[in-house]
């Protein structure tokens, strides 16, 4: 199915940019909607049970080392109820790309484009999740390695710039309401950021593990770096801009990069922000798109998956014009329901393989790190 191999630092970096995704623009607000001042307490508590889910599926990869999620499934359940899981996965790979994708596309529109209407920016999408499935893994893969230093470059650059603004007395006081927001905080930041890295599962087998006991530890490197960002990101817009403005904003996190100023000459420097999430938008787009075209080409016993490129990037964004009718709905509705469909698929199917191989192959092949 895939024939090209990707090295263990770009299989890191995918799971890092993965989880920084779309978090990195809208997850201070909707912590911040939540837990107030305590957002970025919920930031750390959602890195710490991150760790744990990522290790479950580091589990699930160790369950079948060569072979992807939907062969893994069908092995443990055989071919017919292994298929009806991996088709309710792909469909939570659908989903994402295309709840992801409109999130790029009204965020372009508002503060890029405004008069352009969102369909065509989404199509400008489509063309290079097209090239992405096309090029095959090992392509987009560098370009991941590439683009993710450039990255690093510009959050360091940014929060170097913002640290003279800095209040610490927006953090006070500690707990005002209790622990519960808190524990309610963490649970939207692990699903959105880290449940939904899961898509990874579909490439582990195509790593060239240079020592297979250390695949554990880069999986788990990937999401500690992602989380690690994902937290500066929160404190900064909780201590810069004051939890009352983040939870208004719809991106934060865009807002917060307007606050620059260097000697009243460097400013509005908010383009490096949009430019940072751009990369990780677009590269945990393709990544669920990729399982996506992969796994129907599994499941439909194709040769080459990237025939299946134009349609599935086609579908990918016609899910995203009818995932949601607007802005309202998404702040409203979706954030309330999705992060209960993250977690009943997307962390529920790989559990349910990693207990499916237990009874299989007995603990002591898979729970050992």
């Amino acid at each position: 199915m895939e024939k090209g191999m990707i090295s263990e630092r770009q299989f890191t970096i995918l799971a890092a940019i993965t989880i920084i995704g779309d978090s990195l623009l809208v997850m201070p607000g909707m912590l911040a909607s939540v837990a107030k001042q305590d957002a970025w307490l919920s930031a750390l508590l959602s890195l710490l049970l991150g760790l744990l889910v990522t290790w479950l599926f580091c589990m699930a990869a160790k369950c079948y080392p060569k072979l992807n999620l939907i062969a893994s499934l069908q092995k443990v359940y055989g071919n017919w109820l292994g298929a009806l899981l991996a088709i309710i996965f792909l469909f939570h790979s659908l989903m994402t790309s295309g709840v992801v994708l409109r999130e790029a596309g009204d965020f372009i529109q508002t503060h890029s484009l405004p008069k352009t209407p969102t369909v065509a920016v989404l199509l400008l999408f489509l063309v290079i999740i097209v090239m992405a499935i096309k090029l095959r893994l090992e392509a987009f893969s560098r370009t991941a390695e590439l683009l993710f230093g450039v990255f690093i470059v510009f959050f360091v650059f940014v929060s170097i710039a913002l640290l003279p603004q800095i209040q610490l007395k927006e953090l006070q006081p500690f707990f005002q309401n209790g622990f519960m927001p808190i524990m309610r905080g963490g649970l939207i930041g692990v699903t959105f950021s880290f449940v939904e890295v899961s898509a990874l599962l579909m490439i582990a087998p195509y790593v060239a593990w240079n020592d297979k006991k250390m695949s554990n530890k880069r999986f788990l490197t990937g999401a500690l770096l992602g989380g690690i960002v994902l937290l500066f990101v929160t404190f900064y817009a909780n201590t810069v801009l004051g939890p009352l403005l983040t939870e208004r904003q719809m991106y934060p996190t865009y807002t917060l990069a307007k606050r620059i100023s260097i000697g009243n000459f460097l400013e509005r420097l908010e383009a490096l922000l949009a430019f940072m999430w751009v990369i990780s938008n677009y590269f945990k787009i393709v990544l669920h798109a990729y399982a996506l075209a992969t796994g129907l080409a599994q499941l439909l016993r194709m040769k080459d998956y990237s025939q299946l490129a134009f349609p599935v990037a086609l579908l990918v964004v016609a899910t995203a014009l009818i995932i949601y009718p607007n802005i309202i709905f998404f702040n409203t509705e979706l954030t309330r329901t999705y992060p209960l469909f993250d977690l009943t698929i997307a962390l529920g199917i790989p559990m349910l393989l990693v207990i499916g191989a237990l009874f299989r192959k007995g603990a002591s092949s898979i729970l050992k790190l």
